[in-house]
């Protein structure tokens, strides 16, 4: 083949661009370095825009935002007492109050019902349960009026005491027509009947007719808050009231004692139980009190 003169021979390290420069050099290694830095300079300058402007917006700009800190901060509270916290559970202590020892319940979130029958005592979301209203003797019916979800199924003023649980709100009162029991059949509420024991901060003399042993168990308020208290050793009703008295409770009423069967549950799930569980004595009529979440 004939060599053209006027056209350089190419070397091993040359690329010939044709219709460019005929020097032989390569034409790209003019250009792209300057390019490279131009984009690298740029990518920099967008960076530093942005993190400024993130640096400058609000952590919480929206209510969605909002949620995820209030999130962080309770996950953070349940990773530093290394125990989640429960959505209910009962505060238990014990004290001698007036030489007589006690067993405090104090319930903490959840919502009081009343129920009759046997309940599931393996229900985990049962943070308390004990019995309610008393059974007459001669016909095995609830004992005095008793509202189940806004339905009187039991009838009786013989005892004075009452209880009322209205849009999760429990009331105790010391009356024979108290308005509560209307309310409660017309709000879908519960009532139940006991003897009293603390009405306005003092002894009630009803249950002094009642001077026999036995464990106790009250339903009180104090402050605005419920407690159930039980005897650890047994005592008379005038004395279990006077230590409701020392106490300061401003009303309570009494739930069946002895050896019915209930329990609490604390914040870790533990259960503190009280009487004999014994199916055999638990029937169609039998009444609870309950908080469960």
């Amino acid at each position: 083949m004939k060599r053209n003169k006027d056209i350089p021979e190419i070397r091993d390290d040359e690329i010939r661009v044709i219709g460019g420069s005929q020097s032989g050099e390569n034409t790209m290694g003019k250009w792209w370095k300057p390019a490279a830095v131009t984009l690298a300079v740029a990518a920099g300058i967008v960076i530093a825009v942005l993190q400024l402007r993130r640096q400058d917006r609000p952590v919480v700009q929206e209510e969605a935002g909002q949620e995820e800190v209030v999130l962080g901060l309770y996950e953070q509270e349940e990773m530093e007492d290394g125990v989640q916290s429960a959505r209910a559970y009962v505060e238990v202590e014990e004290r001698t109050i007036s030489g007589v020892p006690v067993r405090i319940f104090a319930p903490v979130g959840g919502e009081p019902f009343l129920m009759t029958g046997v309940p599931d005592f393996e229900d985990s979301s049962i943070v308390f349960i004990a019995q309610a209203a008393d059974i007459r003797a001669d016909n095995m019916q609830i004992l005095g009026d008793f509202v189940l979800g806004g339905r009187q199924i039991a009838v009786g003023k013989s005892k004075w005491g009452w209880c009322s649980i209205i849009d999760g709100q429990v009331s105790i009162g010391y009356d024979r027509e108290p308005a509560e029991l209307q309310e409660a059949i017309d709000n879908g509420g519960y009532f139940f009947r006991q003897y009293g024991l603390i009405a306005d901060g003092k002894y009630v003399k009803e249950s002094s007719r009642w001077k026999y042993s036995s464990l106790r168990r009250a339903l009180c308020l104090k402050d605005g808050e419920c407690l159930i208290v039980e005897t650890l050793e047994p005592e008379t009703f005038p004395r279990f009231s006077y230590v409701l008295e020392d106490l300061q409770v401003e009303a309570a009423i009494y739930l069946v004692g002895g050896e019915s069967y209930g329990f609490a549950r604390d914040r870790d799930g533990r259960k503190t139980e009280f009487g004999t569980f014994d199916p055999d004595v638990i029937f169609d009529n039998t009444s609870f009190i309950l908080w469960k979440f």
